[in-house]
């Protein structure tokens, strides 16, 4: 004969049986990817203290009253910052092409102000073939940043050539489109496999001279000198972990245990 309260306590019994299950299931299958905000800056100068400073009026001048020569040195050996914007991400690789195929990266020296451990790695590094600039960042966690130098080198030299990385990333004030083929491409990877990348855009800049007017200084003029900014945002790709299936799939057992006994006790005399 069946009895009410005796089933009732079975049936208290058997839910509080599942509910641990289902339980401890979530306890064991860990940390689920949760999707968040991630992003890049990089930056590029002629001067390492005008990329550190670029709004400080004394460096700004310091800068513009550097000598021809050192500016055309600057601009064949560019300063860059890469930058990790994200949230929780660290940045663990970035990759630059040349852009303008005539010129090749000759040379790197990575700075770390910031105590990032950086490996790099250049393919053909020096030869006319190395197009491709990949660095592997270890350390940079969001908030950090990174300063290296890079040097650039035509393919076949020229007497008087002059190298300018405005010019050979990207097409400074340039009328044409960002998506033009002459601009280099950037694609920064992060520790949980996201990426971003795009091209650099056509950056606008006028020389103007310092204070508005031409200041002697020999034969020179003093110039003002930026900073060349490139920054992407986007989320965390986000793909659903083992144990996050793990969990939905003991649910679903849960549930399926649930109905069976209701339908159980329901046909018991």
């Amino acid at each position: 004969m069946f009895h009410p309260q005796l089933g009732s306590n079975k049936s208290a019994k058997f839910l509080r049986a599942v509910l641990a299950v289902a339980m401890a299931a979530a306890l064991f299958t860990g940390h689920h990817a949760v999707a968040g905000p991630i992003g890049y800056s990089l930056k590029f100068a002629s001067d390492k203290r005008l990329l550190q400073a670029p709004n400080n009026p004394n460096v700004r001048t310091l800068v513009a009253k550097q000598t021809k020569y050192d500016r055309l040195i600057g601009r064949a050996m560019p300063y860059y910052e890469l930058a990790n914007l994200s949230a929780d991400e660290d940045l663990v690789r970035w990759q630059l092409t040349v852009g303008d195929v005539g010129f090749h990266f000759a040379g790197l020296d990575t700075q770390d102000p910031a105590g990032a451990v950086v490996s790099q790695s250049l393919v053909g590094l020096g030869t006319p073939e190395s197009d491709v600039l990949t660095l592997n960042v270890s350390g940079l966690k969001p908030g950090m940043s990174t300063i290296g130098r890079v040097k650039i080198a035509p393919d076949q030299p020229t007497p008087n050539q002059i190298t300018d990385f405005r010019n050979v990333l990207f097409e400074m004030n340039s009328a044409s489109t960002p998506e033009q083929t002459q601009n280099a491409e950037v694609n920064v990877t992060f520790s949980s496999g996201s990426t971003l990348g795009g091209m650099l855009p056509n950056f606008t800049h006028e020389e103007s001279v310092l204070g508005g007017h031409f200041v002697p200084c020999g034969n020179e003029a003093f110039a003002e000198q930026e900073v060349f900014e490139y920054t992407q945002t986007g989320e965390t790709e986000v793909v659903p972990e083992p144990g996050t299936l793990a969990l939905s799939g003991t649910g679903l057992v849960c549930w399926a245990l649930v109905a069976w006994h209701r339908r159980r006790s329901r046909r018991r005399p």
